[in-house]
């Protein structure tokens, strides 16, 4: 089976909803999601000026999904999933 990679841009990743999915495929092993700090970066901006989060809310989100998936690579800012 050929795994699609998919880069999760900031609009994504900002709903709940869409979020659980792609990480819950990637998890699976159905996607290879990828992104950047520059996109968790917008992503948190948003979460912060729309909906009140904290930074330090957004921030722990950031790290979470970073350590959800783990990265691939140290030398690059893309994070991506696993498989």
């Amino acid at each position: 089976m050929t795994v699609s990679s998919v880069l999760a841009d900031a609009n994504l990743l900002y709903s709940r909803t869409l979020r659980d999915y792609v990480l819950y495929a990637a998890d699976e092993g159905a996607i290879e999601i990828h992104w950047s700090e520059e996109i968790l970066n917008e992503m948190s901006r948003n979460l912060q000026e729309n909906l009140g989060l904290s930074r330090g809310d957004t921030t722990r989100r950031e790290e979470l999904m970073n350590d959800y998936i783990g990265t691939r690579s140290s030398t690059s800012t893309a994070r991506t999933s696993p498989r």
